[in-house]
Order: structure tokens, then C-alpha cells, then sequence
């Protein structure tokens, strides 16, 4: 088969359970309602130091970070961008709303004039100048917030902090992180389709098509980092899909770990556990294995190589979508490659190495009784 594509059976049963829980949370999330840039609760109510102001929640002290026109960098309004005192985002040139102009910060000027590349909304870029007039460059080097780091490759947008509907009929602005006083740090992400045979997200191999709320009704263009490449210098946080100096710590792709229904798991490096048995009825612990977010078709995702396994670091690859419906291009999970059953650092009667199953070469670390699946890679012939 030419396309990367699951012939999923049983499988997908197994990976919709507790997905939602299994991974922590998720990273991108709907506007919530009362947070500043959002709309107002029900009464006009907003969380403390907000105020309810056409129907949005804004912040209405000038002592703040927040600035009237949009954000700047480095705390300074980009030239014909932002207004004056842009929040701080280092180095990254995030567009808002259009000012009345200003300096150019370090690290690249504001977004809202003087662009003229060519690159649209979810397009990759070095450089604010890359991307079309009203949108800023997210770069591997920026910190989109405190708890962030930029993005693999680039990334074309703008910040809609202040402006949750400007994002224009193909954007949808999603919380990527929070500011240092807390608040929502908001940009465009690009909207997309998942399902087969559908051009999404520029076709980018770092970026996947998935949900940006609990109730899978709203999709957009995440940014997943792949390797270390992507990130000019930094490292690929897989916990996080973002470029890092540190990436996050815990237990490797494949090593068991513990799913309690309703709470969050910090113990796998790749900020997944995912269950592989059904949620008790008491809702107690539950046996799993660590996992991570990746593109599901991207062949170099989730640490995949070519050479034996048997030496070196785990492995594996983008073998799973993330629910059913989900295609190439989509959001996937990682699962741990194999050679031989000795490669699967989880070891449980019910976890083998499945040697009928081939991707990329290798085997798959899986449950034993599923259905015989067909995952197959580009170049790769069916078994």
C-alpha cells in the first residue's frame, strides 16, 4: 500500500478508551469561557482582574503585560504591528490586532504591516518576512509562553489574545500556553479536515490534523516537532511537540506505566499512557503503556530507524491514529518497535512483540489478541 494506512479491526476500540485522560489533557484547548480573550461567563462574570467587555473578557489594567494593539516582542510594539506595550514573547513576532506602529523588538518585528512573503496562515517560516502582511513567524527559538517552547520549523500566525475572531475564516485561536500572570496566550492555528485523501495543514510532516476540544467538533493544524532537526538548535520536546533546551524527562516510549481514570500522568517522557486493558469499574489504577502525540504518516516520527534494535535506544513509530476516522496526516500515537519479543520494555502476558505485524521493517510492541492489522509504510510491502 502506498499510504500509511491502519487497517485498525479491534485496535481502534482499544485506543479510544480513556485517550482523553490517558494523555494528560490536552495541550490545545477550545477558549474557555470567563478567561481573558474569551467570552464572558453567563452575568457578564469573568475570572478576578478581568472585566466583561462586549461579550469578551479583557484586561482592563495598564500596568499588565497586555497591550492594546496586539503582541510585540520582547514587551515592545513590532513596526506597523502591535500597539504600545505588546506582551513579551521572546523573540517571536506574533501578530495582534494593527497598531499604530513602533520599533522593531529584538528578535523580529511585530506582525500587522510591512510583511510580504508568501507563506499563509500555518505555513513553516524563519522569519517574520517569510509570511504573508498580518501574520508573524513562530520560530524554534521563540517562547510562545512560560510552560512552551517555539515551534519545529516555523510557524505562520498570529496572536488573538485580544481577538479570538481574528483569525479569519481558515484560523481557529486556540490557548497554546499561559502568560506569566497566568493569563491565556492565544494564536491562530490553521483549521483541517481529518479523514483520507484530504490536503490539510500545508502538508507539513510536523504538523497533525486533530481535535482542539474534549468534543472532537473543532480541528486545527497542530505543531508536533519530529526530530531534533526541526528545532535549529534546541531539542524536540515530545511531551509537548514544541522546541525546547530542555525537553521533559520520564520513562521511555514503550515502558509500562499507570492510568487512573480522571487524573493527569507525568510519568512517560512523552506525556502518554495509554491503557491497554478496559478501565476497572472503581475507576482504579490501570496498567499501560508510555506513549506520544505524532502525525500519523510521518515516517521519522516517535525516534523510528532502520537499523536493529537491539542495541541503542528504544524505537518506534507513528503506527496508531488517534481515533477512528483518523487518517495520514492526522493525529497518531507511538508505539514501540520491535525485533524480537526482548525489545518490548513493557513485559505482561498480554503485551508481545507481534511479528505479523511489519512497519518500517520491524514488529510492533502489542497487545497479543487484536486482530491481525495491516500498518504498512511508504516502500514498504504488505504482509
Amino acid at each position: 500500500m502506498k499510504a500509511n494506512r491502519i487497517v485498525v479491526g479491534a485496535l481502534v476500540s482499544w485506543v479510544m478508551v480513556l485517550v482523553w485522560t490517558a494523555c494528560s489533557g490536552s495541550r490545545f484547548e477550545a477558549c474557555a469561557p470567563g478567561e481573558e480573550g474569551c467570552e464572558c461567563l453567563s452575568g457578564g462574570d469573568c475570572r478576578v482582574g478581568l472585566t466583561c467587555v462586549s461579550a469578551h473578557c479583557v484586561n482592563l489594567d495598564p500596568s499588565t503585560t497586555i497591550g492594546s494593539g496586539g503582541a510585540g516582542v520582547a514587551g515592545a510594539s513590532g513596526q506597523g504591528g502591535g500597539g504600545a506595550g505588546g506582551e513579551k514573547v521572546e523573540g517571536a513576532g506574533m501578530g495582534g490586532g494593527g497598531g499604530s506602529g513602533g520599533s522593531a523588538g529584538r528578535g523580529g518585528g511585530g506582525v500587522g504591516g510591512g510583511s510580504s512573503g508568501t507563506q499563509t496562515l500555518g505555513g513553516s517560516c524563519k522569519a517574520d518576512g517569510d509570511c504573508v502582511q498580518g501574520l508573524g513567524c513562530i520560530k524554534p527559538t521563540d517562547k510562545i509562553g512560560v510552560t512552551s517552547g517555539g515551534i519545529g520549523n516555523g510557524l505562520c500566525t498570529r496572536d488573538c489574545t485580544l481577538d479570538i475572531n481574528g483569525c479569519g475564516a481558515n484560523g481557529s485561536c486556540v490557548t497554546l500556553d499561559v502568560t506569566a500572570s497566568g493569563s491565556p496566550k492565544m494564536v491562530c492555528l490553521e483549521k483541517c479536515a481529518i479523514g483520507p485523501n484530504v490536503a490539510k495543514c500545508h502538508g507539513r510532516q510536523d504538523v497533525a490534523c486533530g481535535p482542539l476540544d474534549r468534543n472532537d467538533t473543532v480541528f486545527g493544524c497542530i505543531p508536533l516537532c519530529v526530530t531534533d532537526a526541526d528545532c535549529a538548535g534546541r531539542r524536540c520536546d515530545p511531551s509537548t511537540g514544541s522546541c525546547v533546551d530542555v525537553p521533559s524527562t520520564g520513562k521511555l516510549l514503550g515502558s509500562g506505566c499507570t492510568v487512573i481514570a480522571g487524573q493527569s500522568n507525568d510519568e512517560c517522557a512523552g506525556g502518554v499512557c495509554l491503557p491497554i486493558q478496559a478501565s476497572p469499574p472503581d475507576g482504579g489504577p490501570n496498567p499501560g503503556v508510555c506513549s506520544a502525540l505524532c502525525r500519523f504518516g510521518t515516517a521519522t516520527a516517535c525516534g523510528f530507524r532502520s537499523t536493529p534494535l537491539g542495541a541503542g535506544p528504544p524505537a518506534g513509530a507513528c503506527a496508531v491514529p488517534y481515533d477512528e476516522g483518523y487518517d495520514k496526516g492526522d493525529l497518531g500515537l507511538c508505539l514501540q518497535l520491535c525485533d524480537a519479543p526482548s525489545d518490548c520494555l513493557y513485559h505482561a502476558p498480554n503485551w508481545t512483540c507481534r511479528t505479523d505485524i511489519v512497519v518500517g521493517g520491524h514488529s510492533v510492541c502489542l497487545l497479543p489478541d487484536l486482530a491481525r492489522l495491516n500498518l504498512t509504510r511508504e516502500g514498504d510491502e504488505p504482509r
